[in-house]
C-alpha cells in the first residue's frame, strides 16, 4: 500500500472508525449495535470517554470505563427487559455480568424505554423521591428530607436513613472499531500500543513511513490522502426452462 501513495505523505485515511453505538454478543447481529433513539445530555458525548450512563433526569452522560457505577442488564427472558446489576462495578465488568446472569448491559431503543428504566430506580422504600439540585434523586423510609445550602441532601435530625442514585452503566461504548460499511474487521494492522484507551481520535490512518507499517487512531476533523476500494459486484444467475405440456 506504500507504492500507492507520495512518499511526503506519512498518513493516510483508511475506512476504520469508531461511533458510539450498543454492546451486542458475537453471536448477535451487529446492525443490533446501531443507535436510533438517542437522549445525550449538553454537552455529550465527550470525546475523552468511550462509555455511557444513564442519569435520573433520564439523559445520557459518558464517562471514563474504569469507574465503579452501578449498572443496569438487558434481559430478553423477562417482561419488563431491563434488571438492575448487583453492585458497582466498572463498565467492563458490569457488562461481563449482565452477560453471564442476563443477555447483556442495557439497550435502549425509545423514549418510552429510556423512561422504563428511570423508572426502575424511581422507587424508594416508601415509594417516594425527591429530586435536589444537582438532579440526583433520594428516598427516604418515611419520605422526609433536609435539604443542605449546597443543594444536596442529608439525613434528618430524626435519623432518617435515604438512598442515592447518580446514575447507571448502560450498554453504551465507543471502544470498537469497525469498516465505514459496519462491519468489523477480523484483524487489525495497529502499530505497537495503539490504540491506546482513553484516546479521543474515532477515525484512523495508515502509518506509511512505520516502521513497521500500521494503522494509528487519527483526529476525523484533520485533512489527509485518502484511500478507497471498489469491487466488483458478481451476479448469480439460474436458467429456468419450461416446457408446455399436453395436460
Amino acid at each position: 500500500m506504500s507504492g500507492l501513495v507520495n512518499t511526503a505523505d506519512e498518513h493516510v485515511f483508511v475506512g476504520l472508525t469508531r461511533e458510539w453505538e450498543w454492546t451486542v454478543l458475537d453471536s448477535e447481529d451487529h446492525r443490533q449495535t446501531q443507535i436510533g433513539f438517542e437522549a445525550f445530555g449538553a454537552g455529550e458525548p465527550r470525546e475523552e470517554h468511550e462509555c455511557g450512563m444513564i442519569q435520573a433526569s433520564g439523559e445520557w452522560r459518558t464517562e471514563t470505563c474504569n469507574t465503579k457505577w452501578p449498572f443496569v442488564c438487558l434481559d430478553v427472558n423477562v417482561a419488563h427487559k431491563f434488571v438492575k446489576g448487583n453492585g458497582s462495578k466498572v463498565w467492563g465488568q458490569a457488562r461481563n455480568y449482565c452477560r453471564t446472569h442476563h443477555t447483556d448491559l442495557a439497550r435502549i431503543r425509545s423514549q418510552e424505554e429510556n423512561q422504563l428504566l428511570v423508572d426502575l430506580y424511581d422507587r424508594s422504600s416508601d415509594g417516594n423521591w425527591n429530586e435536589s439540585k444537582d438532579g440526583t434523586r433520594e428516598g427516604t423510609k418515611n419520605g422526609t428530607f433536609n435539604e443542605t445550602p449546597d443543594g444536596t441532601w442529608n439525613k434528618t435530625s430524626n435519623g432518617t436513613v435515604y438512598e442515592t442514585w447518580n446514575g447507571s452503566w448502560i450498554g453504551l461504548t465507543k471502544r470498537s472499531w469497525s469498516w465505514s460499511d459496519r462491519m468489523y474487521p477480523g484483524f487489525v494492522p495497529w502499530v505497537p500500543e495503539e490504540p491506546r484507551a482513553g484516546g479521543a481520535e474515532a477515525c484512523a490512518a495508515l502509518h506509511v513511513s512505520g516502521e513497521p507499517m500500521g494503522f494509528v487512531p487519527w483526529n476525523c476533523n484533520d485533512q489527509l490522502p485518502f484511500f478507497c476500494y471498489s469491487c466488483e459486484r458478481v451476479s448469480d444467475f439460474i436458467n429456468i426452462y419450461l416446457k408446455v405440456g399436453q395436460q
